[in-house]
Protein backbone atom coordinates (compact mmCIF):
# COMPACT_ATOMS: atom_id res chain seq x y z
CA UNK A 1 0.00 0.00 0.00
CA UNK A 2 2.87 2.38 0.67
CA UNK A 3 4.07 2.15 -2.91
CA UNK A 4 0.55 2.89 -4.20
CA UNK A 5 0.15 5.94 -1.96
CA UNK A 6 3.49 7.28 -3.15
CA UNK A 7 2.44 7.26 -6.79
CA UNK A 8 0.89 10.04 -8.88
CA UNK A 9 -0.69 8.05 -11.69
CA UNK A 10 -3.40 10.03 -13.46
CA UNK A 11 -2.40 13.28 -11.77
CA UNK A 12 -1.26 16.56 -13.27
CA UNK A 13 1.63 18.24 -11.45
CA UNK A 14 2.77 21.80 -12.04
CA UNK A 15 6.33 22.59 -10.95
CA UNK A 16 7.63 26.15 -10.98
CA UNK A 17 11.38 26.52 -11.32
CA UNK A 18 11.43 23.02 -12.79
CA UNK A 19 14.25 23.69 -15.26
CA UNK A 20 17.00 23.27 -12.68
CA UNK A 21 17.89 22.51 -9.07
CA UNK A 22 15.24 21.26 -6.67
CA UNK A 23 12.47 21.93 -9.16
CA UNK A 24 14.09 19.77 -11.85
CA UNK A 25 14.73 17.00 -9.32
CA UNK A 26 11.13 17.15 -8.11
CA UNK A 27 9.78 17.12 -11.67
CA UNK A 28 11.90 14.10 -12.55
CA UNK A 29 10.78 12.25 -9.42
CA UNK A 30 7.11 13.00 -10.12
CA UNK A 31 7.41 11.74 -13.70
CA UNK A 32 8.97 8.55 -12.38
CA UNK A 33 5.99 8.12 -10.06
CA UNK A 34 3.46 8.41 -12.86
CA UNK A 35 2.55 12.11 -12.89
CA UNK A 36 2.06 14.20 -16.00
CA UNK A 37 4.32 17.17 -15.23
CA UNK A 38 4.19 20.71 -16.55
CA UNK A 39 7.25 22.82 -15.79
CA UNK A 40 6.80 26.58 -15.47
CA UNK A 41 10.08 28.49 -15.74
CA UNK A 42 11.72 31.39 -17.51
CA UNK A 43 13.94 28.90 -19.31
CA UNK A 44 13.15 25.49 -20.80
CA UNK A 45 14.08 22.31 -18.93
CA UNK A 46 16.54 19.82 -20.40
CA UNK A 47 14.20 16.90 -19.70
CA UNK A 48 12.05 15.68 -22.58
CA UNK A 49 9.63 13.90 -20.23
CA UNK A 50 7.88 17.09 -19.05
CA UNK A 51 5.69 19.68 -20.70
CA UNK A 52 7.05 23.23 -20.60
CA UNK A 53 5.38 26.62 -20.36
CA UNK A 54 7.38 29.82 -20.07
CA UNK A 55 6.46 32.13 -17.21
CA UNK A 56 7.95 35.08 -15.38
CA UNK A 57 6.65 35.02 -11.82
CA UNK A 58 7.41 38.73 -11.45
CA UNK A 59 4.63 39.48 -13.95
CA UNK A 60 0.91 39.09 -13.26
CA UNK A 61 0.18 39.05 -17.00
CA UNK A 62 2.69 36.25 -17.56
CA UNK A 63 1.16 34.20 -14.75
CA UNK A 64 -2.37 34.80 -16.00
CA UNK A 65 -1.37 33.75 -19.51
CA UNK A 66 0.18 30.47 -18.39
CA UNK A 67 -2.71 29.65 -16.05
CA UNK A 68 -5.10 30.21 -18.95
CA UNK A 69 -3.06 27.81 -21.10
CA UNK A 70 -3.40 24.90 -18.67
CA UNK A 71 -6.19 22.78 -20.10
CA UNK A 72 -6.35 20.17 -17.31
CA UNK A 73 -6.95 20.52 -13.57
CA UNK A 74 -3.85 20.68 -11.41
CA UNK A 75 -3.63 18.02 -8.69
CA UNK A 76 -0.17 18.94 -7.42
CA UNK A 77 1.52 22.34 -7.34
CA UNK A 78 5.19 22.55 -6.41
CA UNK A 79 6.41 26.13 -5.97
CA UNK A 80 10.18 25.84 -6.39
CA UNK A 81 10.98 28.97 -8.38
CA UNK A 82 12.89 31.64 -6.52
CA UNK A 83 15.48 34.38 -6.76
CA UNK A 84 18.40 35.07 -4.38
CA UNK A 85 19.12 38.40 -2.76
CA UNK A 86 21.77 39.25 -5.34
CA UNK A 87 18.90 40.34 -7.61
CA UNK A 88 17.02 43.64 -7.21
CA UNK A 89 14.86 43.98 -4.10
CA UNK A 90 11.53 44.24 -5.95
CA UNK A 91 12.29 41.33 -8.28
CA UNK A 92 13.09 38.99 -5.39
CA UNK A 93 9.91 39.77 -3.46
CA UNK A 94 7.82 39.80 -6.64
CA UNK A 95 8.97 36.35 -7.69
CA UNK A 96 9.35 34.65 -4.31
CA UNK A 97 6.08 35.68 -2.67
CA UNK A 98 3.83 37.93 -4.81
CA UNK A 99 4.10 35.72 -7.90
CA UNK A 100 4.04 32.50 -5.91
CA UNK A 101 0.85 33.60 -4.17
CA UNK A 102 -0.84 34.79 -7.36
CA UNK A 103 -0.12 31.55 -9.21
CA UNK A 104 -1.26 29.45 -6.26
CA UNK A 105 -4.46 31.41 -5.74
CA UNK A 106 -5.19 31.24 -9.46
CA UNK A 107 -4.91 27.44 -9.47
CA UNK A 108 -6.59 26.58 -6.15
CA UNK A 109 -10.16 27.05 -7.45
CA UNK A 110 -9.50 24.42 -10.15
CA UNK A 111 -7.81 21.89 -7.86
CA UNK A 112 -9.91 18.83 -6.94
CA UNK A 113 -10.20 17.36 -3.47
CA UNK A 114 -7.06 15.43 -2.59
CA UNK A 115 -4.78 17.99 -4.24
CA UNK A 116 -1.70 19.41 -2.58
CA UNK A 117 0.58 22.42 -2.72
CA UNK A 118 4.21 22.34 -1.57
CA UNK A 119 6.07 25.63 -1.26
CA UNK A 120 9.85 25.74 -1.16
CA UNK A 121 10.79 28.17 1.58
CA UNK A 122 14.08 28.23 3.51
CA UNK A 123 15.46 28.01 7.02
CA UNK A 124 16.25 31.68 6.38
CA UNK A 125 12.55 32.30 7.02
CA UNK A 126 12.41 30.72 10.47
CA UNK A 127 12.02 34.09 12.21
CA UNK A 128 8.63 34.76 10.63
CA UNK A 129 6.94 35.12 14.04
CA UNK A 130 9.04 38.18 14.86
CA UNK A 131 8.05 39.81 11.58
CA UNK A 132 4.41 38.72 11.44
CA UNK A 133 3.09 42.24 12.00
CA UNK A 134 5.37 43.67 9.32
CA UNK A 135 4.54 41.04 6.70
CA UNK A 136 0.84 40.41 7.35
CA UNK A 137 -0.24 43.56 5.44
CA UNK A 138 1.55 42.23 2.36
CA UNK A 139 -0.43 39.01 2.54
CA UNK A 140 -3.63 40.97 3.13
CA UNK A 141 -3.32 42.70 -0.23
CA UNK A 142 -5.85 41.72 -2.87
CA UNK A 143 -4.19 40.47 -6.01
CA UNK A 144 -0.68 40.72 -7.36
CA UNK A 145 -0.82 44.31 -8.54
CA UNK A 146 -1.73 45.50 -5.05
CA UNK A 147 0.99 43.27 -3.58
CA UNK A 148 3.59 44.81 -5.87
CA UNK A 149 2.42 48.30 -4.95
CA UNK A 150 2.82 47.37 -1.28
CA UNK A 151 6.34 46.06 -1.92
CA UNK A 152 7.26 49.28 -3.73
CA UNK A 153 5.99 51.26 -0.75
CA UNK A 154 8.02 49.18 1.72
CA UNK A 155 11.68 49.14 0.61
CA UNK A 156 12.74 48.67 4.24
CA UNK A 157 12.16 44.96 4.85
CA UNK A 158 15.87 44.20 4.91
CA UNK A 159 17.24 41.22 3.00
CA UNK A 160 14.55 40.57 0.38
CA UNK A 161 15.27 36.83 0.19
CA UNK A 162 14.87 36.41 3.94
CA UNK A 163 11.75 38.59 3.99
CA UNK A 164 10.23 36.65 1.09
CA UNK A 165 10.81 33.31 2.78
CA UNK A 166 9.30 34.53 6.04
CA UNK A 167 6.30 35.65 3.99
CA UNK A 168 6.08 32.24 2.27
CA UNK A 169 6.03 30.57 5.67
CA UNK A 170 3.29 32.87 6.94
CA UNK A 171 1.29 32.44 3.73
CA UNK A 172 1.55 28.65 4.00
CA UNK A 173 0.33 28.66 7.59
CA UNK A 174 -2.48 31.13 6.90
CA UNK A 175 -3.90 29.29 3.89
CA UNK A 176 -3.56 25.68 5.05
CA UNK A 177 -6.62 25.67 7.36
CA UNK A 178 -8.61 27.81 4.93
CA UNK A 179 -8.39 25.37 2.00
CA UNK A 180 -8.68 22.22 4.09
CA UNK A 181 -12.46 22.17 3.69
CA UNK A 182 -11.95 21.79 -0.07
CA UNK A 183 -9.70 18.79 0.51
CA UNK A 184 -6.51 20.66 -0.40
CA UNK A 185 -3.31 20.60 1.62
CA UNK A 186 -0.58 23.28 1.70
CA UNK A 187 2.82 22.62 3.25
CA UNK A 188 6.33 24.01 2.87
CA UNK A 189 9.83 22.66 3.10
CA UNK A 190 12.56 24.86 4.56
CA UNK A 191 15.85 23.72 3.01
CA UNK A 192 19.20 24.31 4.60
CA UNK A 193 22.40 24.67 2.58
CA UNK A 194 21.71 22.93 -0.75
CA UNK A 195 23.99 22.77 -3.76
CA UNK A 196 22.15 24.40 -6.65
CA UNK A 197 22.81 27.07 -9.25
CA UNK A 198 22.02 29.68 -6.56
CA UNK A 199 24.83 28.49 -4.28
CA UNK A 200 27.29 30.97 -5.75
CA UNK A 201 24.85 33.80 -5.05
CA UNK A 202 24.46 32.77 -1.41
CA UNK A 203 28.24 32.58 -1.05
CA UNK A 204 28.49 36.21 -2.18
CA UNK A 205 26.21 37.48 0.58
CA UNK A 206 27.11 35.10 3.42
CA UNK A 207 29.76 35.75 6.04
CA UNK A 208 32.85 33.56 5.83
CA UNK A 209 32.21 30.04 7.04
CA UNK A 210 28.44 30.36 7.41
CA UNK A 211 27.53 27.92 4.65
CA UNK A 212 30.12 25.42 5.87
CA UNK A 213 28.68 25.69 9.37
CA UNK A 214 25.19 25.07 8.00
CA UNK A 215 26.46 21.80 6.49
CA UNK A 216 28.57 20.80 9.49
CA UNK A 217 26.04 18.61 11.30
CA UNK A 218 25.29 16.38 8.32
CA UNK A 219 28.85 16.61 7.05
CA UNK A 220 27.76 17.77 3.61
CA UNK A 221 25.40 20.14 1.87
CA UNK A 222 22.10 18.78 0.61
CA UNK A 223 21.59 17.77 -2.99
CA UNK A 224 18.54 18.85 -4.98
CA UNK A 225 17.40 15.22 -4.80
CA UNK A 226 17.53 15.31 -0.98
CA UNK A 227 15.03 18.16 -1.06
CA UNK A 228 12.95 16.76 -3.92
CA UNK A 229 12.30 13.49 -2.08
CA UNK A 230 10.73 15.41 0.80
CA UNK A 231 8.75 17.63 -1.56
CA UNK A 232 7.31 14.57 -3.30
CA UNK A 233 6.49 12.91 0.03
CA UNK A 234 4.54 15.96 1.20
CA UNK A 235 2.70 16.11 -2.12
CA UNK A 236 1.79 12.42 -2.03
CA UNK A 237 -1.01 10.55 -0.31
CA UNK A 238 1.57 9.27 2.17
CA UNK A 239 1.27 12.73 3.75
CA UNK A 240 -2.51 12.95 3.31
CA UNK A 241 -3.02 14.11 6.93
CA UNK A 242 -0.12 16.59 6.88
CA UNK A 243 -1.30 20.16 6.39
CA UNK A 244 0.16 23.54 7.34
CA UNK A 245 3.62 22.21 8.15
CA UNK A 246 6.93 24.05 7.74
CA UNK A 247 9.41 21.18 7.50
CA UNK A 248 13.10 21.92 7.99
CA UNK A 249 15.23 19.82 5.62
CA UNK A 250 18.64 20.90 6.82
CA UNK A 251 20.53 17.83 8.02
CA UNK A 252 19.97 18.80 11.65
CA UNK A 253 21.49 22.28 11.50
CA UNK A 254 18.59 24.11 13.14
CA UNK A 255 18.35 21.50 15.88
CA UNK A 256 22.05 21.92 16.59
CA UNK A 257 21.79 25.70 16.52
CA UNK A 258 18.87 25.78 18.95
CA UNK A 259 20.62 23.42 21.38
CA UNK A 260 24.07 25.00 20.92
CA UNK A 261 25.62 21.91 19.36
CA UNK A 262 26.93 23.24 16.12
CA UNK A 263 30.24 21.37 16.33
CA UNK A 264 30.03 17.87 14.88
CA UNK A 265 30.24 15.02 17.45
CA UNK A 266 33.83 14.05 18.16
CA UNK A 267 35.27 17.38 17.03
Amino acid sequence: MWSVKARFDGRRAVVTGGASGMGAAAAEALVGLGAAVTVLDVKPPTSSTVEYRQVDLRSRASIDDVVGSLDEPTDTLINCAGMPQTFPYRDVLACNIAGLRHLTESLIPTMPAGSSVVNVSSIAGRQWRKFRDALSPLLATEGMDEALDWIDAHPDLGDPYVASKMAVNLYTLNRAPQVAAAGIRINAICPGNTTTAMSADFEKVSAAGVLDQMSSVAGRSATPEDQADVIVFLASDLARYVNGVLLDVDGGFCAAAETRQLARPGN
